[in-house]
């Protein structure tokens, strides 16, 4: 457990970019001029190894590295989790503290009541500040903002660069969402409004308080001084807000925003153009225009996110906490517990294979499942179900455990749709020292664990297994055109892939769908998974790409210098959907897969010269894939999977640009070597 709550302000500080270390050192700097010295100051670094061990070198500082997932939301609640003051502020690492700033946030909690406080942050410009940028704007640049009061007050939420929380009421509601807010370059925020939002909603005598005094200065480099950032953030803002607008149910949340444009902005319109008839000059009038390109722009932004999300099947509340920090919600620091406990708390001695099994509301498939795992009565396995888009509450999720056969049965939540997202969720919380993954369609026959432990036995520098994938039944023309062009075409005896000694002779090799298994079942060493990175979240099933993403991971394996083996002995049994619409959908995510992958390797200049070579036989192999038939195929199955070879490139750059904005880099092959 924790210990008890000390008295005292701890700061955090986050910081992501080597680029900023120098705003990091001044904002340190000022944090230890203060005239009431904080009781602790922790800094975080979000996910950047090379920062973390120079930011380790600062004196009088905590350096801790965040253990969420990437983004400035989990690196707080990690700042959160690290410290033990019932106070937390948070500064910004591009920001400068007055040395007067921990004193006066303080006394904004003198009374009870305040659950969150905020002071002015004043823009501190790197070059001239441009003329046609409205003071009702700031808050683009993450600073004060002309309409805010101008004396302590209660406000909805503070801005998250100058900011205090109560320690306890946060930790009971599980601190930040973590898919919201900054992550990488990506301009998301409205993290410390949804939190401020949930805070009063659960509190309903709370106040949340303005404090002008408490004030910071915030660094603006030039690069934000330009209109392409003005309006990239007014969108991204937009966004935030009708992401957030799904979970809250408060009436009148979105007041402050309403009032800012109904009164604030149309006066500074009004300014704008009484000061350019008086003096003249166009610069007012560029003014008023970027007011109301600002206000469409937002207005835009949020009506497009609305949309998008209306009819999605995500989670209600406080979808986006990480179940990696559970350790906070519990009341237990993360600085207490190694790597090992955290992992094995619970779940008895560490597993030597973990299976996950990516599911989205299909209960009985994923039941028949881990029935037959947990019939192998293998103790050395624990199986993950990660619930993909999951419309469960993650904090009566996060712990569920259940022992059925001697497996041990994690369920995890996460929040986001799609299976390359959820297959690199189980390989996070994975203790196992190796991983499998397979389909929660898929039955597994009694020995099937126990050949995948057994094949990395007997050979250890394998990078990845993949089995045999038979079809459950063939009684509907749909079972058997899936049986067919399903990708289950490898070979009958054990094989070897790689691009030194166990080549196959074909024109198009290693590009090859299905040569060397099968997405629904295979496994690999979990080390080297992590340090290829993962799967692809911009391809596979519940995303814009539909699929291939095995195939991507396939290839990357090889050209890192792999070794792929196939086992025919490890079996899973495929129970394909038994409709002529299913397997219209199938064929065109197919087509769509395929082609996405092929723009992927494309756009990598490292591999762009192998996929030019491949690309004639390579189209030659796609139409030699969609001619494949049986006499009774459904209809149009032929056509779509052509349709979705074309659209196939536009789909994944789509997806590949949703990943980003999220500040998510696609994995990549570390070299090409020669074909």
């Amino acid at each position: 457990m924790s210990p008890a709550p000390d008295d005292g302000v701890a700061v955090v500080v986050c910081t992501r970019s080597p680029a900023r270390f120098e705003l990091l050192v001044g904002a340190v700097q000022s944090i230890h001029a203060q005239t009431s010295p904080a009781h602790e100051v922790v800094v975080v670094v979000d996910h950047n190894p090379a920062l973390l061990a120079r930011v380790s070198q600062l004196p009088g500082v905590s350096v801790v590295a965040n253990r969420g997932r990437q983004g400035l939301s989990d690196s707080r609640n990690t700042g959160i989790a690290e410290t033990t003051s019932a106070l937390i502020a948070f500064l910004d690492d591009d920001a400068v503290a007055d040395r007067d700033w921990l004193c006066h946030l303080a006394k904004a909690f003198e009374d009870p009541r305040t659950v969150a406080a905020g002071g002015e942050v004043l823009a501190q410009w790197e070059a001239k500040r441009p003329g046609w940028f409205p003071a009702e704007f700031d808050w683009v640049f993450g600073c004060s903002y002309r309409g805010l009061p101008r004396q302590r007050a209660t406000i909805r939420n503070p801005i998250g660069a100058n900011m205090a929380i109560r320690r306890a009421p946060v930790v009971a509601l599980q601190g930040f969402r973590g898919d919201l807010g900054r992550a990488g370059t990506a301009p998301w925020g409205c993290e410390e409004t949804e939190l401020c939002v949930r805070l009063r909603a659960a509190h309903p005598d709370a106040q949340v308080v303005y404090e002008p005094l408490a004030r910071v200065w915030h660094h603006v480099p030039v690069e934000r001084m330009r209109w392409s950032y003005f309006w990239r953030r007014c969108w991204a803002e937009g966004r935030s807000k009708g992401r957030i607008a799904r979970s809250i149910s408060a009436p009148g949340w979105m007041s402050p925003e309403r009032a800012h444009a109904a009164r604030t902005l149309p006066l500074a319109v009004t300014d704008a153009l009484r000061e350019c008839c008086s003096s003249r000059s166009a610069v007012p009038l560029r003014r008023g225009g970027a007011v109301v390109a600002g206000l469409a722009v937002t207005t835009a932004g949020y009506v497009s996110e609305r949309s998008r999300l209306r009819g999605s099947e995500g989670t209600p509340g406080h979808s986006g906490f990480d179940p990696r920090l559970a350790p906070l919600v519990a009341a237990t620091s993360l600085a207490d517990a190694t790597t090992d406990d955290a992992h094995s708390v619970g779940h008895g001695p560490a597993a030597e294979l973990t299976v996950v099994i990516p599911t989205r509301d299909r209960p009985t498939q994923l039941a028949r499942c881990l029935e037959s795992v947990s019939a192998s009565g293998n103790t050395s396995v624990e199986v993950i179900v990660v619930h993909s888009g999951a419309r469960v509450v993650l904090g009566d999720l996060r712990s569920v455990t259940d022992v059925a056969g001697g497996c041990r049965i994690r369920h995890i939540a996460e929040p986001r749709p799609g299976t390359s997202r959820a297959r690199n969720r189980g390989l996070a919380e994975a203790t196992g020292r190796l991983v499998a993954f397979i389909d929660d369609d898929v039955t597994v026959t009694p020995q099937w664990s126990r050949t995948i432990i057994g094949a990395f036995r007997d050979e250890s520098e394998l990078t990845c297994v993949t089995g045999c994938v038979r079809p459950a039944d063939l009684t509907t023309a749909a079972q058997r055109w899936a049986a067919r062009v399903g990708g289950y075409e490898y070979p009958r005896a054990r094989a070897r892939f790689d691009l030194q000694h166990h080549r196959v002779e074909h024109p198009v090799y290693p590009f090859l769908p299905g040569q060397m298994g099968s997405g629904a079942n295979m496994a690999f060493d979990a080390a080297r998974l992590r340090a290829l990175g993962g799967f692809d979240e911009a391809l596979g099933p519940g995303t814009f790409a539909g699929g291939a993403e095995e195939l991507d991971c396939f290839l990357r394996v090889l050209f890192a210098g792999g070794r792929i083996l196939h086992e025919p002995g490890a079996v899973v049994h495929h129970f394909a959907p038994t409709s002529n619409a299913d397997a219209r959908r199938r064929a065109y995510r197919n087509g769509v897969g395929l082609t996405a992958v092929a723009t992927k390797w494309l756009l990598v200049r490292s591999t762009r010269r192998a996929a030019l070579r491949l690309a004639v036989p390579g189209f030659a192999r796609l139409v030699e894939l969609l001619r494949r038939t049986v006499p009774e195929a459904p209809l149009g199955t032929r056509l779509l999977a052509l349709v979705g070879a074309v659209v196939g490139p536009v789909q994944y750059v789509r997806g590949r640009r949703a990943s980003e904005e999220r500040g998510i880099t696609p994995p990549v092959a570390d070299r090409c070597r020669p074909l």
